[in-house]
């Protein structure tokens, strides 16, 4: 969001444009854990949480590592769909309750094979 004002200190004026974030007050909650995966260690892991009903991720984080901590902190109180992703990986989806504090929530996700003529 963009706010506009105008100063007028010191008999100069100037027309002033800043940005700034709407906050939510309730968002207190962090999320943390530990996600284990195969494979590539530079590939990205990518943790995200997503709203009831909602297509888009309302948080999200990257990491790297086959055994990688993230934590998402300033998450509003309430139940996500957590999907943890990366490539060649089948994707993995949990249901976390985030409130004040700290929740932790742990990972794994496996290694995408595909064998042909099966």
């Amino acid at each position: 969001q963009w706010m506009e004002y105008d100063d007028n200190t010191n008999g100069h004026f100037l027309r002033i444009y800043d940005s700034y974030k709407l906050v939510d007050p309730s968002a207190s909650g962090t999320l943390t854990g530990t996600v284990k995966s195969f494979n590539s260690t530079t590939d990205p892991v990518t943790v995200q949480l997503f709203g009831s009903g909602s297509s888009a991720a309302a948080y999200s984080t990257t990491v790297k590592g086959n055994s990688a901590s993230y934590t998402i902190s300033g998450v509003a109180s309430g139940t996500y769909t957590m999907k943890v992703s990366k490539k060649n990986h089948v994707t993995r989806a949990y249901t976390v309750t985030v409130s004040t504090g700290t929740k932790t929530q742990n990972a794994q996700i496996h290694f995408f094979f595909y064998v042909k003529g099966y």
